[in-house]
Order: structure tokens, then sequence, then C-alpha cells
């Protein structure tokens, strides 16, 4: 849905895409979890793409979040849009949280199904991963490309996880978090594909007390956030 009179194209630039990936540095705190991952290794590389203007230097760059079960990274830079910032003079780049898009190993059903779902341990691991991963992309930009300033945008799942980024790394130009989950499996019902999370955690019979003290480590509203305050904007919609 797109209100009338807004061209979302207008004022786009043309736009060179450049692929990247690495290893993920994450490594996993539980033994258990340690063989589970063993055989993902699809969700051992961080697949990224850099979006700039063409023929022009810029030193400025946007790292985007995306939220939960994005599919591809073309359609996360649609989300931001990348014509219109690299227009002005900002490159964008995204990266495939785990178990999403290229990372989405063979047997799940849909991109971030294992992301986020019944089974606590691997969902409290990835939430560390992806951390993980977007503070090593935002060394990268930084330190090997050259890029003075990197922001952080994300939405949904995307925005709390820029957030909690935001609470442990000091690194990041701003943060912009669009109506970002505040505690992840708080009001799951409500969100379509989270029905699979509340049926898994219904099946492993864990107790509400133990989600919760979970929740509060990984909550970064519990957290004195290590990027200044100043340098935060949050939005929220109604509907």
């Amino acid at each position: 849905w797109i209100p009338g009179g807004l061209d979302l194209e207008q004022g786009g630039a043309d736009l060179v895409r450049r692929d990247f990936s690495f290893d993920s540095p994450h490594e996993p705190l539980s033994a258990a979890f340690a063989r589970q991952y063993a055989t993902t290794p699809e969700n051992h590389t961080v697949h990224g793409r850099i979006y700039a203007p063409r023929n022009v230097a810029v030193e400025r760059c946007v790292l985007v979040v995306h939220g939960f079960s994005a599919q591809s990274l073309d359609s996360v830079a649609r989300f931001t849009p990348a014509g219109r910032m690299a227009a002005r003079g900002t490159a964008v780049a995204v990266v495939a949280l785990p178990y999403h898009g290229p990372r989405k190993p063979e047997a799940a059903r849909f991109s971030g199904e294992l992301f986020m779902s019944g089974d606590v341990i691997r969902s409290f691991e990835s939430i560390l991963q992806a951390v993980t991963d977007l503070r090593t992309t935002l060394r990268w930009l930084r330190d090997d490309l050259g890029m003075t300033g990197v922001g952080l945008i994300g939405g949904s799942m995307g925005g709390y996880l820029a957030t909690l980024a935001a609470a442990v790394d000091d690194s990041p130009e701003f943060l912009y978090a669009l109506a970002p989950v505040i505690r992840v499996t708080d009001r799951m019902e409500a969100v379509p594909l989270g029905r699979h999370m509340v049926a898994g955690l219904a099946r492993q019979a864990v107790p509400s007390e133990g989600i919760s003290r979970l929740q509060d480590i990984v909550a970064p509203s519990l957290h004195a956030p290590a990027l200044p305050t100043a340098r935060m904007r949050f939005f929220a919609g109604r509907n």
C-alpha cells in the first residue's frame, strides 16, 4: 500500500550492486546446540549486498536489517529504498539474517522458520548470531571499505536486532528502528507465522518464567545502551 501521490522511484539513482559474503564468527554457547548447528552449513555463511550509485564515490552507508521471514536481499533494498538513498550519496548494505534467504536450510519450510521457532535454544542462539553478524558487517564497512559513517536501520524484527546491536556497540552513526519488536516472544500469537513458534513452545512445555528470563537477557530496554540515545530514533504505528 502506497499513499496517493507518493512516487517511490522519484529521484532514484542508477545502482551498482556488489555482493559479499564471509564466515559467520558466531560460536554456539550451548554444546548441545553446537551439534545441531553443524547440520545447517548454509547458515554458517553471511551473505550481503551493497547498493551504491554508479561512478560516484560514497563514504556514507546505511546497514539495513530486515524483518522476520524476508526472502531476498533485493526485497530488503526495495524496502529502504536503495535508489533514493544512493541519489543522496548514501550506499545501502543489506545482509541476510541467520536462517533467512540464501542461509535457509533445505529442510526449512520457509525463509526464517528456523530463526524463531519453538526450539528455544536455537531461537536465542540465532539472536546472538544475528547481532554478531551485524557487528562484523559494521566493522567491515568501516575498516575495510573506508566508510566514514555507517548507520543502522531496521524494521520489525530487524528493528529489534538493530536496537540490540546498538545496546552493545557504539560504532553506528545512528539507529532508526521502525516498529521494532520489544520482547521477541510476547504477542507472538498475533503474528501469522508466529503460530509455529507458539505450537512448538506448547509441545516442549517450556515454563513461561523460563522464557521470560531468557527474554530479559536479550531485551534492549533492560540494557544501558552503548550507542548514545541522542543518535537513536524509534518509530511506531497504530495499525
